[in-house]
């Protein structure tokens, strides 16, 4: 365990150098990048080590210690990635001094650190006990800790031996499988494969809060939004478990959250290059881990590279405008091109590895699903519906979208009535003020491509995989409730009072011209927001002596400055003493009027209550506008408040009715649980019966089965501690020798003894089978011709050694094992 820790602070402390290095710029960015970093660093480590074949403890310490090592001398030789790391701390250090206490978000963090320690206690003091985890999740777990080698998860398992249930225990994707290795290869057991999703809680959290807040959310809306998305229950019973979901989801939101730090709602940074190349590279880097983590997120990659292509688009455009507005020098401007290849770069270098494995081994790298040219057994849909009959009996028939509705509110089926009341609604709701506002892009790259593509993927009417959906509706809700702090007035007089601001301006130099406050209007308003100026709201300094100059009370209608004058320069800008010469390239100072201006759209809070820079004009009205907008703002408390209230209840509930899907059973039934000996918590769910019979197979050896006759479970059968192989025979061919329906007791002792003499010869095949796998036991479902066969013949060759409510397991003899008491080579 001691190496444990070292291996995984190594592995982290690698991830934060790295993530520094890289440079985000908003410490959200940060925290969220340093855990997306390790995930990817950890899972990397993992592939290089098992082609090596040196998948043990002690390498994997020393490689997590040379990668921290590597990381820090990279930060010590680069000057710029020691740059931009400096920078990132004191972007941190600033960001910490502006925490302000939030009632609602403090409970909602505490609420949700409390949710992933009780889900952290289960996953480490229990064994796995979920369906999917005993069947094929942790099978490929158990051979790579076994061995030490990538090798097929059950040995025999090839195109020409098939075994349909069995397929993506080896062909699927398998990122998060290798974070359960990586806790297993310390333990050399099933003791902490259960933190497998649980380390991705944060990066779900963060994720969540990182694209409302470059979305222009406050802080405290965006973590309630963030905490909804936690406490959903599909997220609440799977966290614990060896599924995939959680950890699928929570890449491609925190992939997202970088992708939209690239492009975001507000301007941050004056250079508009190579920021958004950092920040695409994290996302390149996070997508690569949600595609390896599961298939179905190669749509969600594909979307982001189209999305940032517009967003990069959008981007030149405006600042191409906005020089052109202000007549200066065109700016450099950020190009699809290099944006394309920072994403796209990490995200097939990092993403592609199982999909390449799949292709060589399986002749598909999406086998053995059928999609487009690539070959497959099956097509998604039938696979994860598993031919319709994973679908409740009220529900089939039902196809496409009616599937999908229906089930959001079929018992069992329901994501909550948190989805279903407030964030469903409030999807629609957000769309209607973007169209209103005309402010477009929150809704447009984040709620709707998440929404519509969980809509899309297959098997979506499932809870599970539904995960994104509920991130979409946790932002939009966020949207809404930032929308009812901010009404469009008091954005609107946001933007040109930060815009007019001597302290944002300051420290640029001067543009060659004046820019006139109607053009800052002009340029930073948006044009759903103009209408919303009251008269009177941009005063303009004295004329100037030219002719045709704007008088000095003039009102500027919706940005407009009258033909043919010529504007004198705002006060802020007249008062800003000419320290150094205009640059070359002044496109800067129309950047950070741009950034000061659309700053303001959170809320118009620039200046207020008295703080230095604010406008001192103070016009009747002010104290109902105040009181106006801090009940804005309460109301938008409440609101989220009540969403937190509701998602919280959801997630005791079904904590406490069934805590999740490794214990049935009340939290403080799950609580005594943890707190039993190691002797107790391992005979959890159909482990007691499989130990049991485990402890009576004492010889060396693996455990095998007919590819005919698949056992439901296959984890139980290479045991806790992963001492035996489980390996795939041919398929069983019936002798016949379960019985015969004749009623000549001449024709029946006849078929009786050709029966035996195929089954003596079946049987002598089986058993040379066996040891050519190295195989000891043979473990054959119950209700089976093989099963039949064998109860009512068994052959010299075997003998019963225990008959599980599953099925039998039979050992070969001495005599026939010869050399199957050796493990299978690796």
């Amino acid at each position: 365990m001691e190496l444990l820790f070292v291996a995984s602070g190594a592995a982290l402390l690698a991830g934060c150098l790295i993530c520094l290095g890289i440079g985000p710029r908003r410490p959200c960015d940060v925290a969220t990048g340093a855990v997306a970093v390790t995930l990817a660093l950890v899972v990397l480590l993992g592939k290089i080590l098992l082609l090596l074949g040196i998948f043990r403890p002690v390498p994997v310490a020393v490689a997590a210690t040379c990668c921290a090592a590597a990381a820090a001398g990279w930060l010590f030789i680069s000057d710029r990635a020691r740059a931009r790391a400096l920078q990132t701390l004191r972007t941190i250090r600033s960001g910490t001094r502006r925490i302000r206490f939030a009632p609602v978000g403090c409970i909602a963090v505490g609420a949700v650190l409390v949710l992933v320690g009780y889900e952290a206690a289960m996953g480490s003091r229990l064994p796995p006990a979920s369906w999917d985890s005993l069947y094929y999740h942790l099978i490929s777990v158990a051979e790579w800790v076994r061995t030490g080698h990538l090798v097929s998860p059950l040995p025999g398992l090839s195109r020409g031996n098939p075994v349909y249930i069995y397929f993506h225990a080896d062909s699927f994707p398998k990122d998060d499988e290798l974070t359960a290795a990586w806790f297993a290869v310390f333990t050399h057991n099933t003791q902490l494969v259960g933190l497998a999703q649980v380390v991705y809680a944060p990066l779900l959290f963060g994720g969540v809060y990182g694209i409302c807040r470059h979305l222009d959310v406050r802080a405290g809306l965006a973590v309630v939004a963030a905490a909804i998305a936690t406490f959903t229950p599909a997220v609440v019973q799977e966290l614990a478990t060896n599924y995939v979901d959680v950890a699928a989801a929570a890449a491609v939101l925190a992939a997202w959250q970088f992708l939209l730090s690239a492009f975001p709602a507000t301007p941050v940074e004056e250079d508009p290059t190579a920021p958004k190349v950092r920040s695409l590279v994290l996302a390149g880097i996070t997508f690569a881990l949600a595609a390896g983590i599961k298939s179905t997120n190669l749509e969600y990659c594909l979307a982001g590279l189209i999305i940032a292509v517009g967003l990069c688009v959008r981007e030149s455009r405006r600042l191409m405008r906005a020089a052109r507005l202000a007549g200066l020098p065109e700016p450099a401007l950020p190009r699809p091109g290099p944006c394309m290849v920072a994403l796209a770069v990490p995200m097939i270098a990092l993403g592609s590895f199982w999909y390449i494995r799949s292709w060589f081994v399986w002749g598909s790298p999406l086998w053995p699903i059928q999609l487009g040219p690539f070959p497959g057994a099956v097509s998604a849909t039938q696979f994860t519906n598993v031919g319709g009959l994973q679908i409740p009996l009220p529900l089939r028939g039902d196809g496409g979208l009616l599937l999908i509705l229906r089930s959001w509110a079929f018992p069992g089926l329901s994501l909550g009535d948190i989805w279903l009341y407030v964030l469903l609604p409030a999807i629609a709701v957000a769309i209607v003020i973007a169209v209103r506002r005309r402010r477009l892009m929150p809704v447009a790259a984040a709620v709707v491509p998440l929404f519509l593509l969980d809509m899309l993927s297959p098997g979506s009417w499932e809870p599970r995989f539904e995960i994104p959906m509920i991130g979409a509706g946790v932002v939009a809700l966020a949207l809404v409730c930032e929308a009812i702090a901010t009404p469009a007035s008091a954005a609107a007089r946001g933007f040109v009072r930060a815009a007019t601001r001597r302290d944002a301006l300051a420290s640029v130099p001067p543009p060659a011209a004046p820019v006139p406050a109607a053009l800052l209007v002009g340029l930073l308003v948006p044009a759903g927001q103009r209408a919303s100026l009251p008269p009177g709201s941009v005063p303009l300094p004295a004329a100037a002596a030219s002719p045709g100059a704007v008088p000095a009370d003039a009102a500027v209608p919706a940005g407009a400055v009258p033909a043919g004058a010529v504007p004198a320069a705002t006060p802020a800008l007249a008062t800003v003493p000419p320290a150094a010469p205009a640059p070359a390239s002044s496109a800067g100072h129309v950047r950070a009027a741009t950034r000061a201006g659309e700053a303001g759209q959170r809320g118009g809070r620039a200046g207020r209550h008295g703080r230095p820079g604010r406008v001192s004009h103070r016009r009747p009205g002010a104290s109902s506008r105040r009181l106006t907008s801090a009940g804005r703002r309460l109301a938008a408390t409440g609101v989220s408040a009540v969403a937190i209230t509701m998602a919280g209840t959801t997630a005791w509930a079904t904590v406490n009715s069934m805590s999740d899907w490794q214990v049935a059973g009340t939290v403080r039934h799950t609580v005594r649980l943890l707190a039993e000996p190691e002797s107790a918590r391992q005979n959890l769910g159909p482990w007691q019966a499989f130990n049991a019979v485990n402890n009576l197979l004492t010889a060396p050896g693996a455990v095998a089965f007919f590819a005919n006759n698949a056992p439901m479970f296959a984890l139980p059968l290479a045991g806790m501690d992963f001492e035996r192989a489980v390996v795939v025979l041919p398929p069983y061919q019936p002798v016949g020798i379960a019985g015969h329906s004749t009623t000549s007791s001449r024709k029946w002792l006849a078929q009786r003894l050709a029966s035996v003499q195929r089954a003596t010869a079946s049987f002598g095949a089986m058993a040379a089978q066996m040891r050519r796998l190295h195989a000891r036991y043979l473990f054959v479902p119950a209700g089976s011709l093989a099963c039949l066969d064998l109860m009512v013949y068994t052959p010299a060759q075997l003998r019963l050694v225990s008959s599980l409510t599953e099925g039998p397991v039979f050992e070969l003899t001495a005599e026939a094992a010869g050399q199957a008491g050796r493990q299978p080579a690796s």
